[in-house]
């Protein structure tokens, strides 16, 4: 009984952080009846559960005789804590370039500053990493524009919430060639990553252009395949040219009117999650992050993530 009671308290308070938390000081405090109706609660439930946020000092609020509740402080950080229960979870590349483990170093600094608990996993492919914050199992994750915009041109309940600008995800998307090769020709093979909004919508408005052979890559493969014969060409992020010093390769422009988008970081939520997407909206600090990010990438900070 008392574990029941625990429970049923514990996601009231859930749900009166979550409304609260879109509103501002001044604002009216809805009416317990109203949280009654629309959320099943006990009327007892949601008075112990507006003691607790009042006790724990999440909210202040003044009443005004028939004019109901006015909410006068109100602790967003507080509140987040009592929403989020636990770790807010993200996703975003396997940081294999000094861009992404600056701005991964970035992140953390970001969320141990607004006293947000982060759990990061490392994944490639962005179709994946998109496809689990549509479902809900990741909060957010870190995309190019371009992945953004494509996913969302797929009717992919996903919004884009924070903008890093250009360059911030990687420098440039280039085309490889093994060295044997100084430009494209018909009948060449290119592989073509499946996994990769991006580097599948590059190297397909590449093809147009010529007669290849695709094929599937998954994108960590592509570098090597070249290197060894088995691709002649593809596409992919030059940071990990210049960071792992390869050769044996011919390094040449993409000239793509989707380069700058596929150059820049976004942070996307689920569409329906309008908590959390303010959540992230409110302590996603942009200019920390990147600061963060660029002294990782010029060696004065050493990357922590």
């Amino acid at each position: 009984m008392q574990h029941e009671f625990i429970r049923k308290t514990g996601k009231a308070i859930e749900v009166l952080a979550s409304e609260i938390l879109l509103l501002n000081e001044g604002d009216q405090l809805p009416v317990i009846s109203d949280w009654v109706e629309r959320h099943h609660f006990s009327r007892g439930t949601v008075q112990n559960a507006l003691h607790v946020l009042r006790e724990r000092r999440a909210i202040q609020t003044q009443s005004r005789g028939h004019l109901g509740s006015y909410l006068t402080v109100i602790d967003y950080k507080k509140l987040q804590q009592f929403i989020l229960n636990g770790h807010l979870r993200g996703s975003m590349p396997l940081p294999y370039s000094r861009l992404y483990e600056g701005f991964a170093s970035g992140l953390y600094d970001n969320f141990s500053h607004a006293d947000i608990p982060l759990s990061m996993a490392y994944m490639r492919g962005a179709k994946e990493r998109i496809s689990q914050v549509s479902q809900g199992i990741y909060h957010f994750s870190v995309v190019s524009a371009l992945a953004a915009t494509v996913a969302i041109d797929e009717s992919i309940p996903i919004s884009i919430l924070v903008n890093f600008g250009q360059h911030s995800y990687l420098s440039e998307h280039v085309l490889l060639l093994n060295e044997k090769f100084t430009s494209m020709q018909h009948g060449m093979r290119l592989g073509i990553d499946d996994t990769s909004y991006d580097q599948q919508y590059l190297t397909k408005e590449l093809a147009r252009h010529y007669n290849l052979g695709l094929i599937p890559t998954l994108g960590q493969q592509i570098i090597p395949n070249i290197l060894s014969g088995e691709l002649d060409a593809g596409i992919w992020n030059h940071d990990q040219i210049i960071d792992q010093k390869y050769t044996g390769l011919s390094v040449q422009t993409i000239h793509s009117a989707m380069t700058e988008l596929s150059s820049t970081a976004v942070v996307i939520g689920r569409s329906d999650s309008e908590v959390i997407n303010t959540i992230l909206r409110k302590n996603i600090d942009r200019e920390r992050i990147l600061a963060v990010q660029r002294k990782v990438v010029e060696g004065i900070r050493i990357p922590q993530y």
